[in-house]
C-alpha cells in the first residue's frame, strides 16, 4: 500500500463508521500541532510501522526492565538496545528512547558506533533530525577533544 492509499483508505473508512463525525488524535511535533485521522494511525500501525498496542507495551515494560537491571553495566545495556534495533527496532515513537543507544555509546566512548546511528537516524527518522544534528556535534566535539590529546601525546614523545 502506498503511502498516499494509506490517507485514501482511511477516509473512506472514517466516511462508513462514522459520517458525521470524524474521529481525531492531535499529535504535536516541533510545536506544530496536527490532528489525524484515528484511521491513518491504526494503518499505519497495522502496516508494521508501529506495533500494536499490546507490542508496544511488552516492549516498554522489557526496556524498563532492562534499563533498571542493567543500570550498573553498560556493556549488558549496549548489548539489550544493540539486540532491540537489530529485531525491528522500537515499536513506538518517543525522543528518549530512540536516542538511548547514542546515549550508551556516547558514555562508553563507542563514538563511531554512535556516528554510524546517528547517520542512519538522519535517513531513516526524518522527525527527529533536529536531536540527531545535536547528537552529531556533541560526538565531534567529544572526538575533537580526544584527538587534541592524542595530538599532545605524539608531540610530547610519550
Amino acid at each position: 500500500m502506498s503511502f498516499w492509499n494509506i490517507f485514501k483508505h482511511s477516509k473512506e473508512t472514517s466516511s462508513q463508521t462514522a459520517p458525521d463525525k470524524e474521529t481525531t488524535v492531535s499529535v504535536t511535533v516541533n510545536n506544530l500541532n496536527t490532528s489525524y485521522d484515528q484511521a491513518v494511525i491504526d494503518t499505519i500501525r497495522h502496516s508494521g510501522h508501529l506495533g500494536t498496542s499490546s507490542q508496544q507495551d511488552r516492549q516498554h515494560k522489557a526496556i524498563l526492565k532492562a534499563e533498571l537491571e542493567h543500570k550498573d553495566d553498560l556493556d549488558k545495556l549496549i548489548l539489550f538496545w544493540e539486540k532491540l534495533w537489530a529485531d525491528d527496532g522500537l515499536k513506538f515513537n518517543g525522543v528518549k528512547w530512540h536516542f538511548r543507544i547514542v546515549e550508551l555509546y556516547y558514555k562508553t566512548k563507542r563514538y563511531d558506533d554512535a556516528w554510524r546511528i546517528l547517520n542512519e537516524f538522519v535517513l531513516s527518522r526524518p522527525l527527529y533530525i533536529t536531536n540527531t544534528r545535536k547528537w552529531q556535534i556533541k560526538v565531534l566535539k567529544r572526538e575533537k577533544k580526544d584527538h587534541s590529546r592524542i595530538q599532545q601525546l605524539l608531540d610530547s614523545g610519550q
